[in-house]
């Protein structure tokens, strides 16, 4: 598994909320590049533990042993390419490959600034930078039109193919995406 952190070019100024986002790019006819900005320690709580507070599950897993930590990282990603796919014209469904998460040092980092976060009052600057997730979808046929669904665990999020933009939440959960 490739591992990255990093601001998206998607990132918030100042001031702004941030919303899940992602940006779908054609690499060829087959192949789509998904280059997400996720507010990643809220879509991992929905992974791993909903029913925990979102504190408790930051200091839990901030603090858990490396090789519990690295297992918890592939079932998210097993998790997300289960439910994240493209239905094409043909009714063939195509799952999301090679999902790049941020290193687990990051994510860490990440969950303990989250914690302090938390602890500051509510303002401008009380959020962190989206963490940049990437993935791709190759198929032996040209990609022209599909259904496409993402995992819950990242709604609501902002979908930009091409020309085209929308919304994916829990009561609009897939959408058809034209890529001619």
């Amino acid at each position: 598994m490739c591992l990255f952190l990093g601001a998206a070019s998607l990132q918030t100024g100042a001031g702004e909320v941030h919303f899940n986002q992602v940006e779908v790019k054609r690499e060829n006819k087959e192949k789509l590049i998904f280059v997400f900005s996720l507010n990643l320690p809220q879509a991992l709580h929905q992974l791993w533990a909903p029913q925990l507070p979102f504190a408790e599950f930051l200091t839990k897993y901030a603090e858990l042993p490396e090789d519990q930590f690295q297992n918890a990282l592939k079932t998210a990603a097993s998790q997300l390419a289960g439910s994240s796919f493209f239905v094409l014209p043909s009714g063939a469904k195509v799952s999301f490959k090679k999902w790049q998460l941020p290193s687990n040092q990051a994510l860490r980092e990440s969950f303990k600034a989250n914690l302090f976060l938390l602890q500051l009052p509510p303002g401008p600057q009380s959020h962190l930078p989206p963490a940049v997730v990437q993935t791709e979808v190759q198929t032996k046929t040209s990609i022209n039109r599909a259904q496409l669904q993402l995992h819950k665990a990242l709604h609501p999020i902002f979908v930009k193919v091409q020309q085209d933009q929308f919304w994916l939440t829990e009561q609009i959960p897939m959408a058809v995406v034209n890529f001619e």
